[in-house]
């Protein structure tokens, strides 16, 4: 089973780059020896759509989606570090552990069942006891659907909405002793999937996949919250599908940046009204950004201070509003050249075709500098205050 790399070009740009790929690592860009394929969160709010939580279920479900006075933070980790930084490294990712209270395996539903039935979760249930032993509830993406071009299983055969959601739900019965022996506290079954115009999976076909979903775990699993992640620009998509998408789910996850459509940084003051257009997007449902954060790079219009100042005023400001549950800074270590390279040098030349030289550079730049902690293993300014607004 491979844990899948997000990186953060999914802002809503998906659909203008139409190269499925490009939001994607390879799954064997990370050292699966390292704890990179997880986040760190804390939240809280119950499940506020249909999958009401009864006093009998299993402790710990849901619980992090009850609201609190506290938005709780927590850090993705993707890119493995190099080898003469790695010591330094790793005793700041603890400290980044010790600081957070959730964590995140994301995975594609291809890899714990690669065959109808053939199901294997050895592996999932080993990083969530992971994140558990470290102290942090896990949060798990179990992508059906992915913006680095994971589609349906092609054992499904042609794509028929209602026979994926029941194939899917069937799964997810059978892993649901996994889940709750870690107690996971949020099930996302796709992540940023291609919903912008001019994708191949329809808006409708989509929502009507979600409510299957959820319907048939109300049944099975009533406990159990379920969402999906919407890449940060999808929810405001003028479609009725949207909102069938949104009705149908427990909570509002979506991916979060400090950058505008062409990846370059928005006015700092416009910041908290940002976020206020999201969690207003989620009408009544608890917040989660499964994807946070402002990269460094001065060719965006951002530098190591802008950086700071950025999260200082984010994390101030979801602190503040109840259903804004949790936050994964995306992330925790900037990626190295080699690490783009693998990921998106198959790609770049058509990228540049359909967006342009400056703005691949951009995107480039983005991922080089995303990170709390240089490529070198030096913290940036926004590492120490991730530490103290974590912790407190």
């Amino acid at each position: 089973m491979t844990k899948r790399v997000i990186p953060p070009l999914c802002i809503g740009l998906v659909a203008a780059l139409a190269v499925g790929p490009a939001c994607s690592s390879d799954d064997d860009a990370v050292d699966p020896g390292l704890p990179a394929v997880t986040s760190s969160v804390p939240s809280t709010d119950p499940p506020t759509a249909d999958h009401d939580t009864s006093p009998d279920d299993e402790p710990g479900l849901g619980s992090i989606l009850t609201p609190g006075p506290t938005t709780h933070l927590g850090a993705t980790w993707f890119s493995p570090p190099p080898t003469a930084a790695q010591d330094r490294i790793l005793e700041l990712w603890e400290e980044v552990e010790a600081a957070s209270s959730v964590g995140r395996v994301l995975i594609d539903w291809t890899d714990v069942e690669p065959a109808a039935g053939d199901r294997h979760f050895d592996e999932l249930d080993e990083s969530l006891g992971e994140i558990v032993a470290s102290g942090r509830s896990p949060m798990v993406t179990l992508a059906a659907v992915d913006v680095s071009g994971t589609e349906f299983p092609e054992w499904l055969g042609e794509f028929e909405p209602d026979a994926a959601a029941a194939a899917y739900a069937s799964m997810i019965e059978d892993l649901l002793p996994v889940l709750r022996r870690h107690e996971v506290w949020l099930l996302a079954i796709a992540n940023e999937p291609p919903l912008a115009d001019g994708e191949d999976l329809a808006r409708p076909d989509f929502a009507t996949f979600v409510e299957g979903v959820t319907r048939r775990l109300d049944d099975i699993a009533p406990d159990l919250p379920v969402t999906f992640t919407f890449a940060g620009g999808d929810p405001f998509i003028d479609d009725p599908a949207i909102q069938r998408m949104i009705d149908a789910v427990d909570a509002f996850s979506v991916n979060h940046y400090c950058l505008e459509q062409d990846l370059r940084t928005a006015p700092s003051t416009a910041t908290t009204a940002r976020i206020d257009e999201v969690v207003k997007r989620a009408g009544d449902l608890p917040v989660v950004f499964q994807e946070f954060g402002c990269p460094a790079s001065e060719s965006m219009g951002s530098s190591d201070e802008f950086q700071r100042d950025w999260f200082e005023t984010a994390f101030a400001h979801i602190g503040s509003l109840e259903r804004v549950r949790a936050a994964f800074v995306f992330e925790f270590l900037d990626w190295s050249p080699d690490t783009f390279d693998l990921d998106y040098g198959d790609s770049v030349d058509e990228l540049e075709s359909l967006l342009g030289p400056d703005f691949v550079e951009r995107f480039r730049s983005w991922l080089l500098t995303s990170g709390l902690v240089r490529i070198d293993g030096t913290p940036r300014p926004a590492f120490e205050l991730f530490i103290d607004v974590a912790s407190a």
